[in-house]
């Protein structure tokens, strides 16, 4: 269903399980299908989309009858599917796949348990069928994102497909960096090289993460023990009865009392945030807006 013009526009679609893709009967606009990226050419590209909405579409109807139901070989293949995704994670520190190895290892053993326990005297899939029809819709998605099967296919994960110019930063960003001794420039790199093509993978999300998170909590407590350092330094010279005024250093003391006493509530509620947040399960590369 769309609105066009102000009305209700609706449009039926087909599934055909032999080609597993989505038709229409009438002259039907998906270009909104194809959105996600842009550079999509080839109909074997948008067949990877078709596949992963035929496959989405088993998911949310998921009722099986005689002559509506998926093959046992469907597990197999998934399976087949996450084994190599398993040795590709674990051989290449830079995989485009959307789970990462002990997930995808969960995945196989629930598939295989699942494959023993339930199916018909047919050896059709029944119970099973929804959530691997998921998983093969998330693996679909992947293969459109990433460009799998064209010439221009992205390998890794900060591979970009397309010619497009260098980011250049700003003055004002240089100098500050250049100030805090290339830290932001250097996070800067880390982040546009993670969001290539704005899609990152959650597993290098999580990866990066970590390591930030990680950073935040090792520099709390040195500048907790500067900010001490300089607040005693503060309070004694306050306390001298020979300067009346309130000197030159002193008032870099309260300036850096200041700037640590702010870092240190910043790192907090940083690694806070980050920590209390609820794992977000690791799934399909995300569109980052600029």
């Amino acid at each position: 269903m769309h609105l066009q013009d102000g009305q209700i526009q609706w449009s039926y679609y087909y599934a055909c399980h032999e080609t597993r893709c989505l038709f229409w009967l009438d002259k039907y606009d998906a270009t909104h299908i194809i959105s996600e990226v842009l550079g999509v050419k080839s109909p074997a590209h948008v067949k990877h989309r078709l596949e992963a909405l035929y496959w989405n579409h088993w998911s949310l109807y998921p009722i099986f009858f005689p002559g509506r139901d998926l093959p046992v070989s469907i597990c197999d293949e998934l399976i087949r599917i996450l084994s190599h995704g398993c040795v590709e994670s674990m051989t290449s520190s830079s995989s485009t796949l959307p789970y990462g190895v002990d997930t995808m290892q969960k995945m196989i053993e629930v598939v295989k348990n699942a494959r023993e326990a339930e199916f018909s005297l047919e050896h059709h899939v029944t119970g099973i069928g929804p959530f691997s029809a998921r998983l093969l819709s998330q693996f679909a998605i992947w293969r459109f994102l990433y460009f799998h099967g064209q010439p221009h296919a992205r390998l890794v994960s900060h591979q970009t497909v397309y010619n497009k110019p260098k980011h250049e930063t700003s003055l004002l960003f240089t100098v500050f960096s250049n100030v805090l001794w290339s830290a932001p420039k250097e996070c800067l790199r880390d982040i546009e090289k993670l969001r290539t093509d704005e899609l990152v993978p959650a597993t290098a999300w999580g990866s990066f993460m970590k390591e930030k998170l990680k950073e935040w909590k090792d520099l709390i407590f040195p500048v907790m023990q500067v900010g001490l350092t300089r607040f005693s330094f503060a309070s004694h010279a306050s306390n001298s009865r020979t300067i009346v005024l309130i000197s030159f250093v002193q008032t870099a003391s309260f300036l850096s009392i200041v700037a640590s006493t702010t870092c240190i509530l910043l790192g907090l509620f940083l690694a806070r945030y980050n920590a209390a947040k609820p794992k977000e399960g690791e799934g399909l590369a995300n569109t980052v807006s600029e």
